[in-house]
């Protein structure tokens, strides 16, 4: 699935109907974000976000809302970053992909314990 087929599949995501559980139980999270994380390749990706729970639950905004934001950097570079609202980053990180990433860039919200795509707000 090239990248425009990827942007377009996951705009159709609305109303979840299925929450999963991430194998740390850090967090639930929807169908359209277990549909990218297989297309995208990006396990790795629930399991930074959950690597990262604990200083971002130190925050008491980011208990309500966390945004996380993945861009691509380069073709092996990419930032994360978790913010509280739009232009609110609270920390980024720059991080070294493997094995690359489909979308140039991916917004997720964390709300309710839940991950999901912004379509499933």
């Amino acid at each position: 699935m090239d990248s425009a087929e990827l942007k377009s599949a996951l705009a159709t995501f609305k109303n979840p109907l299925t929450h999963y559980r991430h194998w740390s139980r850090a967090y639930y999270y929807t169908d359209g974000v277990a549909f990218l994380v297989k297309h995208a390749g990006a396990h790795w990706l629930l399991d930074h976000i959950a690597a990262r729970q604990k200083q971002a639950r130190k925050d008491r905004k980011l208990r309500e809302l966390q945004i996380w934001t993945l861009r691509l950097m380069s073709a092996r570079t990419a930032q994360i970053t978790c913010s509280r609202d739009v232009d609110d980053d609270v920390f980024h990180e720059d991080i070294q992909l493997l094995g690359g990433f489909p979308l140039d860039e991916v917004t997720l919200y964390f709300e309710n314990e839940t991950l999901m795509l912004p379509g499933e707000r």
